[in-house]
């Protein structure tokens, strides 16, 4: 990956070993798991306040709908818990707060934050950076008319950009030998990954794999369930989108990009950044 030959960390963005790095009292292994610790709880906080004011948005907080946010909680935690070493649970502090903007910020400039909450994601991990902005294009399309989405979505797209460039240039590498570091070892890792879990849709491996994985339990479950209720609010609700093509579009996109993680791929810890999302 580090075509220097000095085996420096290129594989991921750097913000995540930034933040634990300043995060951590001393240089030992508690120090180390105390930060990513401290950081779960942030995650676990956020996604608590983001779940709550979405159920009481939806209607009257009932104990079921208590319940639900709980058990939306465990599920969550239980993510964090098998990747607590990779850049996902920062990640999802930042879908956490995109959330928390989504219901409580200034529609006239909120893309102005979640550009800036898009760019810490990519500087996080470039993968969950593009799929954000994905997501971004899909809400905007379903809020705006045509020519306003993508006067947005390119705004936030811009301020996504400049704030990567920005965080990267604070780690030890340049921006473009840690997007290229990244792209490597994404390639890299997804054709190992190909050939390792070339049986991975024999019954047994995909059972395994997809829903009892102690790293990602029951992931497949929930993403069957997101996909089946998306289908579910596409068809109810589709009259209130304002510009159905882009949000098609930018839907199609997603598709086949969480696909391709799922399929040829086989990383379903990509998923955990987008733990908060999934099970809102």
């Amino acid at each position: 990956i580090d075509p220097s030959g000095q085996k420096r960390f290129l594989f991921n963005p750097p913000l995540y070993p930034l933040l634990l790095n300043h995060g951590m009292i001393g240089a030992s292994p508690w120090d180390i798991f105390l930060s990513i610790a401290i950081l779960s709880s942030l995650v676990i906080g956020a996604s608590a306040l983001a779940l709550y004011r979405m159920a009481a948005r939806v209607g009257s907080l009932t104990w079921p709908a208590l319940s639900a946010v709980l058990l939306a909680l465990l599920a969550l935690a239980s993510g964090l818990v098998g990747s607590s070493g990779r850049p996902e649970i920062l990640a999802s502090l930042w879908v956490a707060l995109g959330i928390l903007v989504f219901l409580h910020g200034n529609r006239r400039h909120d893309w102005i934050l979640f550009g800036f909450l898009g760019g810490l994601m990519l500087s996080t991990h470039l993968v969950s950076g593009i799929l954000a902005l994905l997501v971004l294009g899909a809400l905007f399309a379903a809020r705006y008319q045509p020519r306003e989405p993508l006067a947005r979505f390119s705004g936030a797209a811009l301020v996504e950009l400049l704030t990567f460039t920005a965080v990267v240039s604070l780690g030890p590498f340049g921006v473009w030998e840690t997007v290229r570091g990244a792209v490597i070892n994404a390639s890299q890792v997804s054709s190992g990954y190909a050939e390792q879990f070339s049986n991975l849709f024999t019954p047994s491996q995909f059972l395994h794999y997809y829903f009892l994985s102690p790293a990602t339990p029951f992931y497949g479950l929930v993403v069957l369930l997101v996909f089946v209720s998306s289908v579910f609010f596409y068809r109810r609700y589709r009259v209130r989108i304002v510009s159905p093509f882009l949000f098609k579009l930018a839907a199609v996109g997603l598709v086949l990009a969480v696909g391709s993680i799922l399929y040829s791929v086989g990383h379903v810890f990509y998923l955990v950044a987008f733990a908060p999302l999934l099970f809102l």
